[in-house]
Order: C-alpha cells, then sequence, then structure tokens
C-alpha cells in the first residue's frame, strides 16, 4: 500500500474540514494574534482524534501554549484588551446563530462599526461580548442601539444586554 499524492490531499483536506469549526470557534473567542494561538493550541490538544498524538507527545511540551509563546495559555478572565484608554464592557445574550460561522459573520459585521474596539463570540454560550472607547467624545450604546446594529446583519438574530461595565469596574 503506498500513499499517493491524491490520498495525501484528500486525508489533508479532510482533517482540516473537520477541524475547521474548531478553528473558527478559536477566532471567533480571540483578539489578538497571542490570544489566538493560545486558543488554537488548547483546542487542537483538546481535538478527540489527536488525543493519542497529545498523550504521546505531551512529555516534550509538543502542543503546548508554552511551545508558542512562552508562557501558559491565559484564561479568559473578563479582562478588557490590553490599552490604556478606558473602555466599556458589553455582555450580551444572543439568539439565532446557527453555527460558528453565523457567529464570526457577526463577529465581523459589529467590529466594523463606528466605536466598537474589540468583540467576542461565545457561541456555544450563546454570549457576546463587545468593548468600546469610554470618556468624552466616545460612543456610547443603548440596548436599542445594539439591536439595530444587529438587525442591520440579519433580523433572525435576538440580542439582550446582560451587563454593561467599564474597565475600571472590571479590573477590581
Amino acid at each position: 500500500y503506498r500513499l499517493s499524492s491524491r490520498t495525501a490531499l484528500t486525508l489533508v483536506i479532510t482533517l482540516l474540514l473537520s477541524a475547521s469549526p474548531e478553528i473558527l470557534a478559536a477566532y471567533n473567542q480571540s483578539s489578538s494574534g497571542v490570544e489566538l494561538r493560545a486558543n488554537l493550541s488548547n483546542r487542537v490538544a483538546a481535538w478527540p482524534p489527536l488525543q493519542p498524538l497529545v498523550e504521546l507527545y505531551h512529555k516534550n511540551a509538543w502542543l503546548s501554549p508554552e511551545r508558542f509563546n512562552g508562557e501558559p495559555a491565559a484564561k479568559d478572565d473578563n479582562s478588557p484588551p490590553p490599552s490604556s484608554v478606558p473602555r466599556i464592557k458589553y455582555e450580551l445574550h444572543i439568539e439565532g446563530m446557527g453555527c460558528e460561522g453565523c457567529a464570526n459573520r457577526l463577529r465581523q459585521h459589529l467590529i466594523s462599526q463606528p466605536g466598537v474596539k474589540h468583540v467576542k463570540v461565545f457561541f456555544s454560550e450563546k454570549r457576546l461580548e463587545m468593548w468600546t472607547p469610554s470618556g468624552l467624545g466616545a460612543l456610547s450604546f443603548s440596548e436599542n442601539n445594539i439591536q439595530e446594529m444587529v438587525a442591520a446583519l440579519d433580523k433572525k438574530y435576538s440580542v439582550k444586554l446582560v451587563a454593561m461595565y467599564s474597565s475600571a469596574e472590571v479590573s477590581k
């Protein structure tokens, strides 16, 4: 039995397609390249088809986050994106997302809106976090503003504002 180039290509495409939901979820929940690499490495290490490899190479830290950024992966501690600018965090509950692709579409739409600096979408939790600058001249969003922004993308999504914090309140 020989591994032909066609078989190898089919195998690579199959693996990429089966991993794509996890890759998209990692992207949707990351705000920076370092966070994305750590998030991806954690998801790859937890992916069931790779468990035998993870166990085999775990001794050498082959798939550990330290391999990518020199430090353990940061947990999602709800801290604001790194910035000296004070920020407002909006926690939203969202209904109507059917897949990670919908979550990514929603994330891209919101991040393109004026005043929105950072968005994380947690598809499995039906939760969204959105960060905007605060202070003089900064835009502040009401629940109606956010609902209108989301409805402009697709009316199948329903959004409810759960909480709103300033970065000073979150860091306490």
